[in-house]
């Protein structure tokens, strides 16, 4: 919303108008006017209650200076990514569930798979060295070896195979369907267990112990 809006909000507001009125005489929704008197309307101090242009437009401009700024995928972090999904063998939930935790810079995993595949298709000679982390990823391809033999990990007991998954929870649908994954630390140090909500793609991290590891 413009400073000259918020000048005619303030000219209507002394006239008598509603939030309704003020909706359509500006072509706005009844929530956008509704949103811009909740943020901006004082609420202590001599002008409790009372709606000012001024004081919003500075509020709204603070308001943008502390929004954090958007991370660019830079050639420093497509690198970073390759050797974690390479060396390390992280998923891009991963690397973006653990800058997070450890509060250093890195992109959201959305971006992480929109770059992985972008490389796998493209033909720019600067996604050559990415052409390939794709078959790196969890799901893709046959199961591994590590060496000469295959990993021999514990297995859950009458565990429920995702292809037998219900099709309202592969769908999306209802909140409340978690994913969950977890990434070890180095020479046993504490891990960090990743849990996401398969709708609302909400994510919480929880660092572990060593004992729990252990279990």
């Amino acid at each position: 919303m413009s400073f000259e809006e918020r000048l005619k909000i303030k000219a209507l507001l002394e006239t008598g108008h509603s939030q309704k009125d003020i909706a359509q005489l500006l072509n706005r929704s009844a929530s956008t006017i509704s949103r811009e008197f909740n943020r901006n309307i004082a609420k202590r101090g001599r002008g409790s209650g009372h709606y000012c242009a001024e004081s919003a437009q500075r509020k709204t401009v603070q308001r943008h200076k502390n929004k954090p700024k958007a991370i660019k995928l830079t050639d420093e972090l497509k690198c970073k990514i390759k050797k974690l999904i390479v060396h390390d063998r992280l998923s891009p939930e991963l690397i973006s569930g653990r800058a997070k935790l450890e509060k250093v810079e890195m992109v959201s995993h959305e971006t992480i798979y929109k770059f992985i595949w972008t490389s796998k298709h493209g033909n720019k000679r600067s996604g050559k060295a990415y052409k390939t982390l794709h078959k790196f990823l969890k799901h893709y391809g046959r199961r591994r070896k590590r060496g000469n033999v295959y990993e021999n990990r514990a297995r859950i007991l009458n565990r429920i195979p995702i292809s037998q998954r219900p099709d309202h929870i592969n769908l999306r649908k209802r909140f409340g369907h978690a994913e969950m994954d977890i990434v070890l630390g180095k020479n046993r140090k504490p891990g960090i267990l990743i849990i996401q909500d398969r709708k609302s793609r909400k994510t919480w991290l929880k660092k572990l112990s060593t004992k729990m590891l252990n279990t």
